[in-house]
């Protein structure tokens, strides 16, 4: 019997403010990215990604990024 995967959300608002502006690229921002990979690795887990800050948004700069 095959295992179920773990179903994850992760919200990766970081990342978009760090690629959108270079001073929020802090190690939070590093964290996100590195943990994001990993999670995208694993067979065991079925991964769903979310922004909750986005334009907007609460602390949002309205800023559109072009990556």
């Amino acid at each position: 019997m095959k295992a179920l995967a773990m179903k994850v959300v992760y919200d990766i608002s970081s990342l978009g403010l760090g690629h959108a502006d270079r001073v929020h690229r802090t190690g939070i921002f590093r964290v996100v990215e590195r943990l994001a990979q990993e999670l995208l690795a694993m067979d065991e887990c079925e991964v769903t990604f979310s922004a909750a800050m986005g334009a907007g948004a609460p602390g949002s700069t309205g800023r559109r990024s072009s990556f």
